[in-house]
């Protein structure tokens, strides 16, 4: 619409065509402004498909420009601090001395824009390992991760196509490149504190003291320049190791530092930082496959999967995207060979309701309308979605028993199920679905099926979301529940309770409600006629709208009883009381409550 305007008073002619101009210039110039400022917004395509496009893997750093935050410690205004052995808000432990940061300028790497180091933080460049509830404003390029109103229309989180974006490993930095981007970081380094020399010695040993100075900087360039240099450099670094004068731990050692950074480099709490630590996961790792026994590479290889498996929810896009891809890149050959789809998918399984396994200060279950629900909304669908892509993509690896009639650990979705999301509950209900047509494929047709699929639907709590549980039925083609017959037989829900969506669902006998006379003190109280609460005495099919209209005046009269002065020959409350549940249970017991 605002296009349109704008082309319409460029089209008036004279005066009106220069103001427009001018006005689109101005918006042109806004736009670049903004695109420079949120990392990797400018690599990312915009597709019509589900899932992201192919171009956002590009290394950190060389399409956009970043403001001057990404500090490691705590600074101040001045760039000073003492150093100190505690862990700081990037998660990582400061080594960096008591000095002053260098406020001019930035190392300018070959393939790095320079930017300045002075100013205040940039909140768009730190990434705080939440999940924000709160729809954020979206960048340029970007939809939004939350949706308006319940989620049911809107597309939610977007997902890359694991066929088109990772069509092979990250193309390493060169040599070269790795090299001068270290020796351009290098003036922009702090020296290392004494107290912290023994911590990082092994890393001295390995990588060199420079290399130290700027992975452990509080400037995030130099962080960035470390990794860099670190995927450059771990080929040669091999490749020295295989000659015959090279003690036999010397590989071991190099295993343990080159994990060690990674490691490091995923708790970095910069959105830069921790992307660069994506690549060199995808750089690092496949070097060291066939050089050392597997075995020890998937311990190594473990802790930083739980890593990736905790930042799929992060509140920022961007590491959102490069987590997934990382994941998906490490089970490509020769990863792959020792990483299989299906322990993936297991890990992100368990990570699936951070609220309850990470422990997550203010949240809540699942079903409860906590703030901790709303808030997981982005990591649901952001591990949902990798699921899906997981099982599309790597069907064969992630049947573990074919045919197995209980879900197993797919059950964890049941958590999804009840979410207060539509989205997440729709998109929890289809990717259930889908695994179990996977696993069942293997016994032939949709009736061969149709016990198997019984039983994977029979294996969800009955306390879940009538609409969850009939949806799942609808997915996996199974013919509908015959209609509860409340009322006529007498029945309720077979767990006799409400469950999550409010709702009493299929079979638990109930004696039936005797007539019940209607006490005149009761209609005295709530200042109503007997007639108007005599359908409550003994309700019968055609009565609802008259016994609503009953209940919803006692509804009234209790919301009222605080401001109402007392009637001198009214009943006591304990009468009312009885009477009013009473009522309830004339309601419920009969044909009307249904």
């Amino acid at each position: 619409q605002a296009a349109a305007l704008i082309n319409a008073i460029a089209a008036a002619g004279g005066r009106a065509t220069e103001v427009a101009d001018r006005a689109v210039a101005q918006l042109q110039a806004l736009a670049q402004a903004k695109m420079v400022k949120r990392p990797g917004t400018g690599a990312r395509p915009t597709t019509g498909s589900t899932r992201l496009g192919s171009a956002a893997g590009s290394r950190p750093g060389t399409g956009a420009q970043l403001g001057a935050s990404g500090r490691l410690s705590n600074l101040g205004s001045t760039g000073q601090s003492a150093f100190s052995l505690g862990m700081g808000s990037t998660g990582r432990l400061s080594t960096a001395s008591k000095t002053r940061c260098g406020t001019a300028m930035r190392p300018g790497t070959s393939t790095r824009p320079t930017t300045g180091l002075a100013g205040p933080p940039d909140p768009d460049e730190e990434s705080d390992n939440s999940i924000h509830s709160e729809s954020e404003r979206p960048g340029p390029g970007e939809s939004g991760d939350t949706p308006a109103g319940n989620g049911e229309d809107c597309e939610g989180v977007k997902f890359f196509d694991v066929q088109t974006a990772c069509p092979g490993a990250d193309e390493l930095p060169s040599l070269e490149d790795g090299e001068l981007a270290l020796r351009e970081a290098l003036p922009q380094a702090e020296a290392l504190d004494e107290v912290a020399l023994d911590f990082v010695a092994p890393l001295i040993a390995l990588f060199g003291d420079g290399w130290t100075r700027c992975f452990y900087s509080r400037t995030w360039q130099c962080r960035v320049a470390a990794l860099t240099h670190l995927s450059a450099t771990m080929a040669r670094r091999l490749e020295e190791l295989a000659g015959p004068e090279v003690t036999p731990n010397a590989l071991g050692e190099l295993l343990d530092g080159a994990m060690r950074a990674v490691h490091e480099g995923l708790g970095d709490q910069n959105v830069r930082v921790y992307s660069e630590a994506c690549l060199a996961v995808t750089a690092v790792v496949p070097a060291f496959c066939g050089a050392v026994d597997g075995r020890l590479l998937v311990a190594h290889l473990a802790p930083l999967l739980r890593q990736l498996c905790s930042r799929m929810g992060d509140s920022k896009e961007v590491v959102r995207l490069q987590t997934v891809q990382a994941l998906f890149r490490l089970l490509r050959p020769p990863t792959g060979n020792i990483v299989s789809p299906l322990a993936i998918a297991m890990l992100i399984l368990r990570h699936i309701a951070p609220s309850r396994e990470e422990g997550a200060e203010g949240s809540g279950a699942p079903g409860k309308g906590g703030a901790g629900d709303k808030a997981a909304r982005t990591g649901w669908l952001t591990r949902i979605g990798a699921l899906r892509d997981l099982v599309k993509e790597h069907s064969k690896g992630m049947v573990h028993q074919p045919g197995a009639t209980h879900p197993g650990e797919w059950l964890r979705l049941k958590d999804g199920l009840a979410h207060t999301d539509a989205m997440v509950r729709h998109e929890s209900a289809r990717l259930y679905a889908l695994v179990c047509k996977l696993h069942l494929r293997c016994l032939g047709d949709e009736e061969a099926q149709r016990p198997g699929r019984e039983a994977w639907l029979a294996a969800l709590p009955p306390e879940l979301p009538a609409k969850s549980l009939q949806q799942v039925r609808r997915l996996l083609k199974l013919p509908e529940e015959a209609p509860d017959q409340l009322g006529q037989s007498g029945a309720l829900h077979r767990s006799g309770k409400l469950g999550a969506s409010g709702k009493l669902g299929a079979t638990m006998p109930v004696a039936s409600m005797a007539p019940w006379e209607v006490p005149k003190s009761l209609a005295f109280w709530a200042d109503c006629p007997v007639e108007a609460l005599q359908p409550l005495a003994n309700p019968g099919s055609g009565d609802e709208k008259a016994v609503a209209t009953a209940l919803r005046a006692l509804g009234k009269a209790v919301a009222a009883f605080a401001d109402t002065p007392k009637k001198p020959n009214g009943p006591k409350p304990d009468e009312v009381f009885a009477g009013i549940c009473r009522a309830i249970q004339q309601a419920w017991g009969s044909a009307v409550g249904g």
